[in-house]
């Protein structure tokens, strides 16, 4: 490990102790480092970013550029069949670009789909409300052959519109 290593080390175990709330003497004693060198630590620390030091410039990180896609041809392509067929699958317009030449793969056909087509409205539940005693519901049984249940065991459905009601045999 270089000293600069160290040195950064220290650097950030100092401010996060610092910000935590340690005092100064309480940082300097756990590091075995001077007041006065864990003063000028916090104070270059809070001078930096109150002027908006950004450490990835600082580094010399560049932003990443976006590579161009595959699919970056055949975008119009796609936009014209989706203005033509609204409800077309990802798998048929992937057919459609390979037919025209499209070497990529059916993912980042589907991804790019996802991305321009608007979310399909969610369809509502209909519940279906019959008068009491006209409708039944029975779980399937594991059993093989007829079972006798009583009249009085039938099984029963609750109505909205009224209280249980048993349903005739």
């Amino acid at each position: 490990m270089t000293r600069r290593d160290d040195r950064a080390r220290l650097v950030y175990d100092v401010v996060r102790r610092s910000e935590r709330g340690e005092s100064i003497r309480q940082i300097a004693r756990t590091k075995g480092i001077a007041r006065k060198t864990v003063r000028k630590i916090v104070r270059d620390n809070t001078q930096r970013r109150s002027e908006g030091d950004n450490a990835m410039a600082r580094a010399g990180v560049k932003p990443r550029v976006p590579r161009p896609s595959k699919l970056d041809p055949y975008t119009k392509t796609i936009d014209k069949l989706l203005e033509e067929y609204d409800d077309i699958t990802a798998q048929r317009v992937f057919e459609q670009l390979q037919a025209e030449g499209f070497d990529g793969g059916y993912t980042i056909v589907k991804e790019y789909l996802r991305r321009v087509r608007p979310k399909a409205a969610r369809r509502a539940f209909d519940p279906v409300v019959t008068p009491p005693g006209k409708q039944a519901q029975v779980d399937w049984s594991p059993y093989k052959g007829v079972i006798h249940v009583p009249a009085s065991s039938m099984p029963t459905k609750p109505s909205s519109k009224g209280p249980t009601a048993a349903c005739p045999p």
